[in-house]
C-alpha cells in the first residue's frame, strides 16, 4: 500500500518534465508523455477521501508541526488506472 499523501501544496506535482499551463492542477502522464488525467485542488479536495499527517520538518521550531491535508496517491493513481505502475516519477511545478 502507498503510504504517500497528496498534501495541499501537492496539486503542484506532475509526472511531467516541462509542466506548462496552471500550477495549481496535478497533471498525470504516461509514459509515453500523454496526459491522462487533470485533477484541480478543488477536485482532489471534494473528489477524493481526505487523510491529514502531521510532521516536523528541519525549518520548523521547536514545538511547532506542519499539517498536510489531502488524498492518498494510492488513491488518485486508483481512479487514473495506474493503481498497479511500477515506477513513478514525481516532478513538482517547480522541479523539486
Amino acid at each position: 500500500m502507498l503510504a504517500f499523501i497528496l498534501a495541499v501544496a501537492l496539486p503542484l506535482a506532475s509526472a511531467a518534465e516541462d509542466m506548462p499551463g496552471d500550477p495549481n492542477k496535478l497533471r498525470i502522464e504516461d509514459a509515453s508523455g500523454k496526459t491522462i488525467a487533470v485533477f484541480t485542488v478543488q477536485q482532489l479536495q471534494s473528489d477524493f477521501e481526505q487523510q491529514t499527517y502531521d510532521t516536523r520538518t528541519p525549518w520548523t521550531h521547536e514545538h511547532e508541526t506542519i499539517v498536510y491535508r489531502g488524498p492518498l496517491l494510492e488513491s488518485v493513481l486508483k481512479r487514473t488506472g495506474l493503481a498497479d505502475a511500477a515506477d513513478l516519477k514525481i516532478i513538482a511545478y517547480d522541479d523539486f
